[in-house]
């Protein structure tokens, strides 16, 4: 038996799983060692081995490397205990001792604690006052040596009953398994302790430990809660025929959007291919010619924009004037000198629907707003000018950029460049796909719930959502409600990963000083954690098996090169991701029918029968939102808005230490490769993936890593880091495009 070690603090968690014959309970096990709580035991002297051959009744599965931090729990209940013992004898009652002596038991007890002081901690979890607070005393005897500095040991229970009455205790952490198979005759009082420890979802807990691994596969979480109960069991039935028709109609859809593969023009013009520092540098040396860098750009946005639709307004005879006279000002040697102090000298980049470009249109792909242009430059806009970057024109978004889809009636839609049968993305859908296609090098995003990493995705490009306030955020329609501050950037998307720190160096100005983007990032310090899904939302898409592959090949990458030990990790309050988001939704604070409607007042539903035919001058996903915000979670007085406003504010200080200075969380950016159009009505719930890094105000990079086989889509990941540490998650970017090779040219005919 080995010698389980738990760190300061785990987390108790039960749930009930029902399928067939089989049901399964899992409980986490989460509690601070509190110096007031009593101790029964002492700790073991290091390096003492108790080696012992157990009886078991079944089967004992047990991983050599299953180490417990000797921290000590106690669980007790009225209801009933269950006790394991491995000599062969099954009393019911599993009891975990840790008295510095190895007697093959693993034990659990549950105890009353009185005080409600004790609960202090962060990690500390509430349970439901019908069931008390437990603390578990845990000790298991093993052939390896006690480790009491081994930190952030996760446990998972799961306790699954069987037809034949075994029960199978699985301790799973991501380097270890035991399972113990014993009777279960005289554990009928079992079912009732577990039931009453889990009467709470984690979503009412108010505290929980962030790396506890709740479940590695998403499927699993379909059944979280207490499935003994007939009312989740219809829930559960509900959402199983709700993502069943949901497949069943994408799937119909897509028959009306056949492949449409090959069908951009190939790429004959180097020039197309150089970075951003490439370029600035060739122009400063006089090896090219600024006019020919931006002839070339206009020429590919003529010959692609046909099939792609990604531009809607352009400036091309202004940035042609504009590079002669860059040309000509670097003849003289007095200005060449000012010049050439420019870091974006002579770089093309394009902006989207929904930044002031003076002079440019200012529309959102509002129908009503059509002809409407930007008086004056936003402060992104004129930094970028400043530095020397030549503007081409505007790019295409979603209606009020609120959705995922770069659709609207004023503009029409932008179709995929590796497959015009599939979206963009959104809202910074026309940026992804233009630099995608080699029409622009760097482009300018927002982002309040993935809008720039979503397009990053679906086309395969880099993106970057910046810590707050490091990049001024002005100058933009919708004008932002003040809630939004919390939750929007302005952000780049570029082509090569190598090009982010010099543009939001100069998306910023001075302010990214603070960001230390040109200090040398040391990846053998850095600590990868990674999840695989969400945290268990069941109403999104389950993840792409090609994107979870995707991962661990990078995974795989990084501890062969660096010789770092990846860790997964499950934070299950992730799923709750797009209610965290409508928290600052607040009804009032932004009322959409003022910017779609002439008269700021509308029938929604009459308009969204209307929009089944296509007569609606609004898109069905705006008529969505607009229902969406009379919704609980955006009404300030409702018990969901105090909800999850208290979850969020307990969760992102947990999310800020877990990353600390050196570290970086991986999570899919989205589930898919990028959809067939006219289909993401049914997949809004995805979001939830690239919100809850808005939510917990983070940095996060999209790192695109090759494209499948099967479609030749892109395909890639979003990694995050602390506030401030954007240079992080760059750094894992830049990286990760040198080893696995980043974009890739869309293929042609």
């Amino acid at each position: 038996m080995s010698h389980v070690e738990s760190t300061e603090s785990d987390k108790v968690n039960s749930t009930h799983e029902t399928n067939g014959d089989h049901h399964r309970s899992k409980i986490s096990i989460e509690n601070e060692f509190q110096s007031s709580i009593e101790q029964t035991s002492t700790d073991q002297p290091d390096g003492n081995r108790v080696n012992k051959k157990k009886k078991r009744n079944k089967s004992t599965k047990i991983n050599p490397s299953e180490q417990l931090n000797g921290k000590h729990y106690q669980d007790k209940s009225d209801e009933g205990q269950v006790n394991n013992q491995t000599n062969g004898q099954v009393n019911g009652e599993v009891n975990n001792q840790t008295n510095g002596q190895v007697n093959g038991e693993v034990n659990n007890q549950i105890a009353d604690t009185q005080s409600t002081d004790k609960q202090q901690s962060i990690d500390k979890v509430d349970i439901d006052k019908s069931s008390d607070t437990a603390e578990v005393q845990d000790k298991q005897s093993n052939d390896t040596e006690i480790d009491n500095n081994q930190e952030n040991n996760k446990m998972n229970i799961d306790i699954e009953h069987k037809p034949e009455d075994n029960v199978n205790i699985l301790i799973d952490s991501p380097n270890k398994i035991i399972t113990v198979h014993h009777d279960t005759s005289t554990t009928d009082e079992n079912t009732n302790l577990l039931e009453q420890s889990k009467k709470k979802d984690d979503s009412e807990q108010s505290d929980t430990k962030l790396t506890s691994i709740e479940s590695k596969r998403p499927e699993l979480l379909l059944t979280e809660n207490n499935l003994t109960n007939n009312g989740n069991k219809l829930i559960i039935a509900a959402i199983l025929i709700f993502k069943f028709f949901t497949y069943f109609i994408i799937k119909i859809i897509a028959l009306f959007h056949p492949s449409k593969r090959n069908q951009l023009p190939p790429i004959n013009e180097p020039l197309l291919l150089l970075s951003a520092s490439e370029i600035t540098e060739r122009i400063k040396n006089g090896q090219l010619k600024c006019e020919h860098i931006i002839s070339a750009y206009i020429n590919r946005i003529e010959s692609v924009q046909p099939k792609l639709n990604a531009m809607v307004d352009n400036c091309f005879e202004e940035a042609i004037a504009k590079a002669k006279e860059i040309d000509e000002q670097l003849k003289d040697p007095r200005l060449a000198a000012k010049l050439k102090k420019l870091p974006l000298l002579g770089v093309p980049f394009t902006c989207k629907d929904s930044i002031s470009v003076k002079g440019l249109v200012l529309t959102a792909g509002v129908l009503i707003r059509k002809g409407i242009k930007a008086e004056e430059d936003s402060t992104v806009i004129k930094n970028l000018r400043e530095a020397g970057a030549i503007p081409l024109g505007i790019t295409n978004t979603p209606e009020l950029v609120l959705w995922c889809d770069s659709d609207n009636n004023l503009y029409g839609r932008t179709n995929n460049p590796y497959d015009l049968s599939r979206i963009v993305g959104g809202s910074s859908g026309g940026e992804g796909c233009l630099i995608a296609a080699a029409g622009s090098l760097i482009g300018v995003g927002s982002d309040v719930a993935g809008s720039i990493r979503i397009p990053s995705m679906f086309c395969g490009t880099f993106g970057h959502k910046t810590t707050l306030k490091y990049v001024p955020v002005d100058g933009m329609f919708p004008k932002p409600p003040e809630a939004y501050k919390s939750f929007l950037c302005y952000g780049p998307i570029c082509r090569y990963a190598r090009d982010l720190p010099l543009a939001l160096k100069v998306f910023g100005g001075e302010a990214t000083n603070e960001l230390r983007l040109d200090e040398p990032v040391d990846l053998k310090k850095m600590k990868i954690y990674y999840m695989e899904h969400d945290g268990g939302n069941p109403l999104t898409s389950f993840v792409d098996q090609r994107i979870i592959n995707c991962m661990h090949r990078v995974i795989k990458y990084f501890k062969e090169e660096y010789g770092i030990e990846a860790e997964q990790i499950n934070i299950n309050k992730f799923k709750y991701s797009l209610a965290f988001f409508g928290t600052v939704c607040v009804k009032g604070e932004m009322k959409i029918e003022d910017y779609v409607s002439r008269t700021g007042h509308l029938n929604v539903y009459w308009e969204l029968f209307k929009s089944l035919f296509g007569k609606s001058d609004i898109t069905r996903p705006i008529l969505i939102q607009i229902i969406n915000q009379n919704s609980p979670y955006c009404d300030a007085n409702s018990a969901s808005y105090k909800k999850f406003t208290e979850m969020l504010a307990s969760l992102k200080p947990k999310v800020h230490e877990l990353l600390g200075d050196n570290a970086v969380l991986m999570l899919p950016t989205w589930p898919t490769v990028a959809p067939k159009h006219k289909t993401t009505i049914l997949r809004g719930f995805d979001a939830t993936y690239v919100a809850i890094m808005n939510s917990m105000e983070i940095p996060a990079t999209h790192c695109t890593v090759g494209l499948t086989k099967e479609e030749g889509l892109p395909i890639g990941f979003s990694v995050a880091a602390a506030p401030g540490r954007d240079r992080i998650s760059i750094a894992f970017a830049q990286e990760i495009e040198r080893r696995f090779g980043g974009w890739v040219p869309p293929q042609s005919q």
